[in-house]
Formats: C-alpha cells, sequence, structure tokens
C-alpha cells in the first residue's frame, strides 16, 4: 500500500472481502476501510467519507475509478436502459464522488482528485458512443473542477491507462505482450500503479486540469 492508508468501494462486495483480505495477510488492517455500495447513491458516498475521516482523521486524496462498459453498438441499434446506465455510473457516479469529497479536501486545505478516464473519451469510435460520451464527459468535469477548486490548493487530474486486463475490458488478452489494438499493448493492473504514485505526490504546487496517459497513441 506504499504508505499509504486506504478506503476502497465498490458494488462488488466479494472483491472487497478479497481485498481485504490480502491487507489482513500484510498485517495492515489499521490502514484499510472498505464499504459496498453504488457511487449513484450520494448519500452513500457522504457517509462513507465520515466513516474514513473518523477512522484516518482525514482525506487526502481521491481515486474515482467506478465504471461500466455496457454495450458495443450503433446509437441507433443501443439499448437505451443500457446507454443511460453507462452515463449515470461513469460520468454522473463520478460527479458524485467528487462533490462529496471535496468538502473534506477543502476541510485539510488541500488534496487530489484523480479520475481514471479513457482515450475513448478524447477520440471516440463507432459502437462505443455510451462508454465514449461518458467518459468524455468525464474528462470535461476534470477540467472544470480543477479551475473551481485551485484556489484552494485541490488538484484534479485524469488519468488514461490504456488497455488493462481487467474485468470492464474483457476484450484485454491474458497475455501482455499481445497488442490490444493499433500500437497498444496489454497491461496488468499493476502496471498502472507507478504513474499513478507519481500523481499521488503532486503537492498543491503541481499540475491541475491535465491528463496523464499510458497509451500510445494520440488522444
Amino acid at each position: 500500500m506504499n504508505g499509504y492508508s486506504v478506503a476502497a468501494c465498490s458494488r462488488t462486495e466479494s472483491d472487497l472481502i478479497t481485498l481485504s483480505k490480502l491487507v489482513e495477510e500484510r498485517m495492515l488492517s489499521d490502514k484499510f476501510i472498505y464499504k459496498s455500495f453504488d457511487v449513484r447513491h450520494f448519500e452513500a458516498t457522504q457517509s462513507f467519507i465520515i466513516d474514513i475521516e473518523n477512522k484516518f482523521g482525514r482525506l487526502d486524496c481521491v481515486i474515482i475509478n467506478a465504471g461500466v462498459s455496457t454495450e458495443n453498438s450503433t446509437v441507433e441499434n443501443a439499448d437505451l436502459n443500457k446507454w443511460i446506465e453507462a452515463i449515470e455510473i461513469n460520468l454522473i457516479g463520478a460527479a458524485k464522488t467528487a462533490k462529496a469529497v471535496i468538502p473534506a479536501l477543502k476541510k485539510k486545505g488541500s488534496g487530489n482528485i484523480i479520475f481514471i478516464g479513457s482515450g475513448l473519451g478524447h477520440k471516440g469510435i463507432p459502437g462505443t458512443s455510451s462508454y465514449s460520451c461518458s467518459k468524455s464527459g468525464m474528462w470535461m468535469l476534470t477540467k472544470i473542477l480543477a479551475q473551481e477548486l485551485i484556489e484552494y490548493n485541490i488538484l484534479v487530474n485524469e488519468l488514461i491507462p490504456g488497455p488493462v486486463k481487467t474485468k470492464i475490458d474483457r476484450s484485454v488478452n491474458e497475455s501482455r505482450t499481445t497488442k490490444a489494438f493499433s500500437n497498444e499493448w496489454n497491461k496488468n493492473p499493476e502496471d498502472v500503479i507507478p504513474l499513478l504514485n507519481f500523481m499521488l505526490s503532486f503537492d498543491e504546487t503541481g499540475p491541475t486540469g491535465q491528463t496523464f496517459s499510458l497509451t500510445r497513441r494520440e488522444i
């Protein structure tokens, strides 16, 4: 955990329990807290922030990573319920999370918000309209929040990891050395950690409103 105290949330409680067991094995339970809820539920997020402050005393950094990729379909053939779900979780859920954490970061006098974005939010392709639109909105949310919060010493940036082997991207081949598409290479989740740690290391004089990318193409 690189010296951090960590608070994790997810809709999938089984994933959180697995993570908690790994933390216990490393005898770091005093530095970990988790809660299962849906980021679309604003009050649940607010409640978790209170839990975090009660356990750790303050909130320093927030990584907003909740997301779904509901389907690959043209707009004409899209299932509207699934289309709306992607927007609700990826964009509106991200905005609700940011809204919930801002008071805690203002109270501390500084902070760091990192949105996990996507190259598809900068340059969409046919068949990805719901996901691309949701991530494009998140990109703009990053830039606007950065301007709104700069006077409070709160940094807001976007991290684009590129193709990573996760549940959301089943198209990513098991092999790290297999090309995902074009000049992109598949990554394991731990391959993203060095850039994430770099972004978490910024103090209040660091960059804000920026996109940091591990992709190998123009975005």
